[in-house]
């Protein structure tokens, strides 16, 4: 048997199992959480195209031009760009070590030019494709993990293992030569004080840093350098997990050692019914959380209900502005003037496994 059959029957049995941990999951909670009613309006959107996506464990999407968003197919190793009229514009990749090709995907960005970037976190490697396929060019990026790309500057953090623990400094870095512009070291002084995720913030073309902290508040920095305004979201509700977040906690028990290692069965409900019995954090974390439109304001993506809809918040700095509404279950989104585009997971269909899809939104004055 060839390289490329094995390659192809290795795929299938990861969306085999994928399939079978959603079923076992399922049957295996029987509970269901209502929903706390929100204590503001609530401003819903209207889709005004949707396309099907690629099952995945990456949940980025781009919205690299008005028309073309793209996502990642972690069991095939491949990109996928797609109009919002439904037509593939460009599907590539692969799995491997040579040009154009992953190992890792864990991130996707809008580059200058309506071009895409894909952080690969194996190879320790940026590479900035056209959305039809062309490999424009790549950079090594050794220990940063970006949450942000700016002309040819990555905002994102970096790991630091030197004191024993890790720590996740936010930094800024030039893509081309892979040097540190900037970081911030006073966001690490403070962030055990503030219970702080840095790992988790996303920083500004304005150089405003956002992150939230274990109290359920928004943080906001400013001046990058401080100090933090903490601010807790008037819209927030102390929900417990439904149904689909018990299911996606437990995939995530299933994937651990990247499915070679099993989480017993027992375990795995003494761990589900652990989660279970908790509020929510309320912010999504997964580096899918905060993004920042063209004028500036944050956007942060909750976990409130995530089930047959889900709710963005919007912030002008570190006052609220309005919480908007789109439907099914947020994966991840991207911002691109008045355009809203939203990787989701439909409802799971009879044998568990739920659809993905993007969908575009136009976001109103507010």
């Amino acid at each position: 048997m060839n390289d490329g059959n094995l390659e192809r029957i290795g795929s299938l049995v990861l969306k085999l199992r994928a399939t079978v941990a959603a079923v076992m999951s399922a049957a295996a909670v029987a509970t269901c959480t209502s929903v706390s009613e929100s204590p503001l309006p609530i401003l819903p959107l209207t889709p005004v195209a949707s396309v099907h996506a690629p099952l995945s464990f990456v949940n980025d999407v781009a919205l690299v031009t008005d028309t073309i968003a793209c996502v990642a197919d972690s069991y095939e190793f491949q990109i996928h760009c797609l109009a919002h009229s439904g037509r593939t514009v460009g599907t590539f990749g692969g799995k491997g070590e040579g040009p154009g090709e992953f190992q890792g995907v864990a991130k996707l960005e809008r580059a200058a030019g309506g071009a895409i970037a894909v952080l690969d976190i194996r190879l320790d490697r940026v590479t900035v494709f056209s959305p039809h396929g062309t490999l424009l060019w790549e950079s090594s990026a050794p220990g940063i993990r970006m949450n942000r790309l700016n002309g040819e500057h990555v905002y994102g953090y970096l790991l630091d293992f030197s004191t024993g623990i890790r720590l996740s400094i936010p930094a800024e870095l030039d893509l081309r030569s892979g040097a540190v512009v900037w970081t911030g070291d006073a966001i690490v002084e403070g962030a055990d004080a503030e219970c702080l995720f840095t790992s988790l913030g996303a920083m500004s073309r304005e150089e405003i840093w956002v992150s939230w902290n274990c109290n359920h508040e928004l943080v906001v920095f400013e001046n990058r350098d401080g100090p933090g305004v903490a601010r807790l979201s008037p819209a927030y509700v102390a929900e417990l997990p439904n149904q689909r977040d018990v299911d996606e906690y437990l995939e995530g028990l299933a994937r651990i050692g990247a499915g070679y290692v099993r989480t017993p069965p027992r375990l795995s409900e003494s761990y589900a019914a652990e989660y279970r019995s908790k509020p929510k954090r309320w912010y999504l974390g997964r580096g899918q959380t905060f993004k920042f439109d063209d004028q500036g304001r944050i956007w942060a993506a909750t976990t409130y209900n995530r089930d047959e809809r889900s709710y963005i918040e919007v912030w002008d700095g570190s006052e609220y502005l309005t919480t908007v509404e789109v439907r099914d279950r947020l994966l991840g989104y991207d911002l691109l003037g008045d355009l809203l585009a939203v990787h989701v997971e439909r409802k799971p269909d009879r044998l568990g496994v739920a659809p993905r899809a993007i969908d575009w939104y136009r976001v109103p004055e507010f």
